[in-house]
């Protein structure tokens, strides 16, 4: 069976800098996160620990309407750590919510419109003392960092080279780092939210979005 990560609480660990679903490793973590071919949406993710190569969490998607969808991360154990929810459609800024089992918002992620072409794409997620964390590139970059305000680096995001599999199949793959006592799940969903919007730029079409010329951001 696979071994769960050591859970701190905010009140148990007071130097642990985010506090924002109590997944946290007290070391650098290395994850593999692979679309999977045989899911029934073609949009589910598995999530292996590069250390262990166990797979310690899944990522599965629900159609809820025809405007609307959702994205569920689960552990190792089927339990639900967040919700990841968003309408289809934008006019300039698309919200993504991510709510815990009981439904109680943990985190927004937004990702703004920027209206200078080349500029790229820039995801935000504000924290309720007034501080934001931020992931931004433009479309070439296969990598980008997930930082903090003031430059403070919490992980890092590549785009997995193409194999011959992912372009016949159209399927993403991202490596994520995280480092210490940073919460895991949120930087999935930086995650998450950077792929949704790299298939939303290629029409809703996984196979176009590998396709596209480009790392991970698509084309502005």
């Amino acid at each position: 069976m696979a071994q769960p990560f050591i859970n701190y609480s905010q009140q148990g660990n007071p130097n642990v800098p985010l506090n924002l679903t109590n997944i946290f490793a007290n070391k650098v973590t290395r994850f593999n996160l692979k679309e999977e071919f045989l899911s029934l949406s073609q949009d589910d993710f598995s999530i292996v620990d590069e250390d262990t190569k166990i797979e310690q969490f899944r990522i599965e998607r629900q159609l809820i309407s025809m405007i609307k969808q959702s994205k569920t991360l689960y552990d190792s154990n089927r339990n639900v750590i967040w919700v990841m929810k968003h309408p289809l459609f934008k006019l300039f800024h698309r919200t993504y919510k991510f709510i815990d089992a009981n439904g109680n918002i943990l985190f927004k992620i937004r990702n703004r419109h920027r209206f200078i072409p080349g500029q790229g794409k820039k995801l935000t997620l504000k924290l309720g003392d007034g501080r934001t964390i931020m992931s931004k590139g433009k479309w070439l970059d296969l990598t980008t960092p997930i930082v903090l305000d003031g430059g403070v680096q919490l992980g890092e995001i590549t785009k997995s080279l193409v194999s011959a599999r992912g372009l016949a199949t159209g399927l993403s793959g991202y490596n994520l780092t995280v480092q210490p006592n940073v919460d895991i799940a949120m930087c999935f969903a930086f995650v998450c939210v950077l792929d949704e919007e790299r298939e939303k730029k290629s029409g809703n079409v996984p196979m176009m979005a590998m396709m596209r010329p480009g790392g991970m951001f698509g084309r502005p």
